[in-house]
């Protein structure tokens, strides 16, 4: 499944504070969203470009491809599941978690 897959690669690669909001019942947009934090923009690039390869290596379409590198919030966008990895400072800002607050979530760990 697309989900274990992602959260797979991020794991690996040592993303911090991965949490997975399950929001199906909430939109119709996706049924699942990943967030993650990495701490430089060398390390967001390695997530998305890991997370990129395996999902091809997969056969899960990219409907989306990341507009420019380098920035403070990367999506990458598989349909019913989609990748959020931001720096720190853009991932409070925002706070998709506090935005989704109804969505049951789960917290990955090690």
């Amino acid at each position: 499944m697309k989900k274990e897959v992602i959260i797979d690669v991020l794991k690996r690669m040592k993303a911090d504070d991965i949490v997975v909001l399950k929001i199906a019942e909430l939109t119709s947009i996706a049924d699942y969203f990943i967030i993650c934090t990495a701490d430089n923009t060398t390390l967001s690039n390695m997530l998305i470009d890991a997370v990129q390869r395996e999902m091809k290596n997969q056969h899960y379409p990219l409907l989306f491809p990341p507009s420019e590198y380098k920035s403070n919030w990367m999506i990458l966008d598989y349909g019913d599941v989609v990748l959020h990895v931001f720096m720190e400072q853009e991932r409070q800002k925002y706070d998709l978690e506090g935005f989704w607050e109804k969505a049951p979530k789960t917290y990955i760990t090690g």
